[in-house]
Order: C-alpha cells, then sequence, then structure tokens
C-alpha cells in the first residue's frame, strides 16, 4: 500500500509509549472500490457532528494520489471521536460530480461504510472512536 503521512511526519521512536502518554493515536484510513486508477481521492476528517453535517471545513483534508498498489491515509491525531467522507475525483475538478437527481456520479464512501437513504449517513452511523494507540479502517467506494 502506498502511504500519504498528514500531520506529524516524525515517526516516535515507540508508538506504544509516545502516542498514549501523549493521549495521541495514528490513524489509517484503507479504501475499496477505488475505480481503476483515474482521478484522485479527496478525503475529509471531522472530529464533531456540526462540522460533518455542514459545509464547514474539515478538521484535516487531503488529496491523495491513486496507486496499483494501493492507497492508505495515515494521520496522527488525538484520541477522540471522528469520521471520514472520500470520493474519487475521476475528473480532478476538486468536486463530487452529481446526476440531474442529485445522486453522486463519482465512488463515494463513508467511515463505518456508513450509507444515507436520501443523502450522506448521519454523524451517528459514520463515526468511530481512536481510543488506543494504533487504528485502521477501511472505507468502501460506491
Amino acid at each position: 500500500m502506498a502511504t500519504l503521512a498528514c500531520a506529524g511526519a516524525t515517526t516516535p521512536a515507540s508508538p506504544e509509549t509516545s502516542l498514549v502518554e501523549g493521549r495521541g493515536a495514528q490513524l489509517r484510513v484503507g479504501f475499496e472500490g477505488v475505480r481503476e486508477l483515474e482521478g484522485t481521492l479527496v478525503c475529509a476528517l471531522f472530529a464533531d457532528q456540526a462540522s460533518f453535517d455542514s459545509s464547514a471545513p474539515p478538521l484535516r483534508a487531503t488529496v491523495l494520489p491513486l496507486a496499483a498498489e494501493g492507497v492508505e491515509w495515515a494521520l496522527e491525531l488525538p484520541l477522540g471521536t471522528y469520521a471520514v467522507k472520500v470520493f474519487q475525483d475521476l475528473d480532478n475538478d476538486g468536486e463530487l460530480d452529481r446526476g440531474a437527481l442529485g445522486r453522486p456520479t463519482e465512488p463515494y464512501g463513508f467511515s463505518n461504510d456508513a450509507r444515507g437513504r436520501f443523502g450522506p449517513p448521519s454523524w451517528q452511523e459514520a463515526h468511530f472512536e481512536i481510543d488506543r494507540p494504533e487504528l485502521r479502517i477501511e472505507i468502501g467506494l460506491e
């Protein structure tokens, strides 16, 4: 897997001691269902329901290039509650393209593989807890 480190490029000598003592953790986000090697993955991490449910800026965001061996987003974060939104930007315009009825036409996904019925999922469906030094999650793109 290709790894893009975001925020905190230094690796502690012992993640078990330094991350826990500093009340931080490493989150790794993997992605499944990527359509070919076209475009990029646009990822956003949110730390609260208000920003997740609105157009407020995320806590962290990145654009990941696609690679044959896969893509992973690695972040160092404080322990806490988070949610992730991602979409594959097939045309590299920085926006999630939608059809006439508003349904996305580019692959997209959320943490916990949460799916909304008539729109995005709720914070309650998508959030997860980081309560240990390392956590890896997978997001399936639809």
